[in-house]
């Protein structure tokens, strides 16, 4: 038997077939009947390995990948989607952009008092701005409005967003960084989660269905955010 690249989660139900799920949280879930033996089960999974492959390849592409910020003067930082010059100033704490330049006043402009500025102003740019963008995804579907999850803004190391079981949508703070589009792209592929769990051909089918645009903004996301 060939060996697995990957572990899963087997729960047994009173059911006649098996069926895999690739999570978005890159958990491989198996349902299998009570009857089935684990030898038969292993069988089954391995399988469909080359498709489960692909699932958990998806998540990893998905992933935004950490990269170091110095929060020197003259750094570039990107904000939805436009890149700006760091200027730093003396001054009572602020963020502004001015003729091109992200311009942040500080008394301290260590380097870690400037990150902490900054990205104070992205989670209040992110909180002003996510609202309207997931509004407009939402508007996509003909989900009833008691399905509508509620927001939640976080700096995420793995993912450029999730949606948990119990209705909280979490986009990562760093899309602030893309343009409208890919926000909304993003927002819109896990509304979708709503209906499908897993990146199945149902999952596709709807995301393709609600935004047909979905791959371009997904190249567009990956290009213009560099980790």
């Amino acid at each position: 038997m060939s060996p697995r690249d990957f572990s899963y989660l087997l729960e047994r139900t009173n059911r006649e077939t098996l069926e895999i799920a690739v999570l978005p949280n890159g958990r491989v879930q198996v349902k299998a009947p009570t009857s089935a033996s684990d030898e038969e089960v292993e069988r089954r999974v391995l399988r469909r390995k080359p498709w489960i492959m692909r699932q958990l390849a998806f998540f990893q592409d998905f992933e935004p990948r950490p990269s170091p910020r110095h929060y020197a003067a003259g750094e570039t930082h990107l904000y939805l989607g436009k890149r700006y010059r760091l200027r730093l100033l003396a001054g009572e704490s602020s963020v502004n952009i001015e003729d091109g330049y992200l311009v942040v006043r500080t008394r301290d402009t260590s380097p870690a008092v400037v990150a902490k500025v900054v990205e104070g102003w992205q989670r209040k740019c992110a909180k002003n701005i996510f609202p309207t963008v997931v509004d407009k995804a939402w508007a996509r579907f003909e989900y009833r409005i008691d399905r509508k999850p509620k927001l939640c803004v976080k700096t995420l190391t793995r993912r450029w967003g999730s949606l948990s079981p119990n209705g909280i949508l979490t986009l990562n703070l760093a899309l602030i960084q893309a343009p409208l589009p890919c926000i909304e792209y993003v927002a819109c592929h896990e509304l979708c989660h709503i209906e499908h769990q897993d990146h199945g051909p149902k999952f596709y089918a709807k995301l393709e269905q609600v935004l047909p645009s979905w791959k371009d903004q997904k190249k567009r996301l990956e290009r213009s955010i560099q980790f």
